[in-house]
């Protein structure tokens, strides 16, 4: 049985530009034990070479998948770099029966979509999000994988939560591969009345990182940051160039928040 390369629905957002691995019924994983302790870091080029072969003497006796991929790290100057290594993949019905650490099945065939060692968060679409803190069965892929939500109460579709902390201050980070000008945003808020204890935050602001600080955005003449229900609140800035923008979050008193969605308006 030959080694394929399989790809999800376009529609399927977090695995647009990502592989995986497939021999005949079985599909494949790389955990972190066969390949240096590290596997989000990794990329598997389109014109990789893929082998697969016998080992006895592993997890009972199973058929691995090996090639060469590249390890992606991040540079002084914050480029992205990358180095061959070698990769071993095993069925996914293997995987978590040796030490424990992390594994993966869908690989990046970009640099730019891999998760590098020391930096939290997760990426998307070129993206890299981070939040103060986010619930452990949400996910920070919600906010850009554009699905537009039925209501803030949609539980039909992926949301972020800050769930379980009530009436902090919370915030979350979109980190962009280059500098990028932004004059504006639109974000539409998740809330659960009469279900759970999510709300419309008290307030909101827009910071963008200047060098190493971060300054808050100059809303334009009229504009303000809305929490309204069941639609996107827009705010309109002046223009900002940066590599990273911030969306600080004042939760209620006794309540916690979400998102659905933030997108971004490029500045002109």
């Amino acid at each position: 049985m030959p080694v394929e390369r399989v790809y999800a629905h376009p529609k399927v957002k977090a695995d647009v530009g990502r592989v995986a691995l497939q021999r005949g019924p079985v599909v494949y994983c790389l955990e972190g034990v066969d390949n240096y302790g590290q596997v989000r870091n990794l990329i598997l080029p389109r014109d990789a070479k893929l082998t697969a072969s016998v080992e006895k003497d592993l997890l009972g006796g199973v058929t691995v998948v090996q090639g060469e991929a590249l390890a992606v790290t991040r540079g002084k100057d914050e480029a992205l770099e990358t180095k061959k290594v070698a990769f071993k993949a095993v069925p996914y019905s293997t995987w978590d029966n040796r030490k424990p650490g992390p594994m993966v099945v869908w690989l990046p065939e970009r640099a730019e979509l891999a998760e590098i060692p020391g930096e939290d968060g997760v990426v998307a679409n070129g993206v890299r999000i981070r939040a103060s803190h986010v619930n452990p069965t949400d996910t920070l892929l919600a906010l850009n994988d554009g699905m537009l939500p039925k209501s803030s109460n949609d539980h039909g579709l992926p949301r972020m939560t800050w769930w379980d902390h009530k009436g902090t201050t919370e915030w979350v980070a979109y980190r962009f591969p280059k500098e990028r000008q932004v004059s504006g945003c639109a974000v539409y808020w998740f809330d659960d009345t009469g279900i759970g204890a999510c709300r419309i935050p008290a307030e909101w602001r827009l910071l963008y990182l200047d060098g190493d600080q971060w300054k808050p955005v100059k809303l334009s003449d009229g504009a303000s940051y809305g929490t309204a229900l069941d639609r996107f609140n827009k705010v309109k800035c002046d223009a900002v160039t940066t590599r990273e923008l911030k969306m600080e979050v004042t939760l209620k008193n006794g309540f916690s928040g979400g998102i659905l969605e933030w997108t971004l308006e490029d500045g002109k």
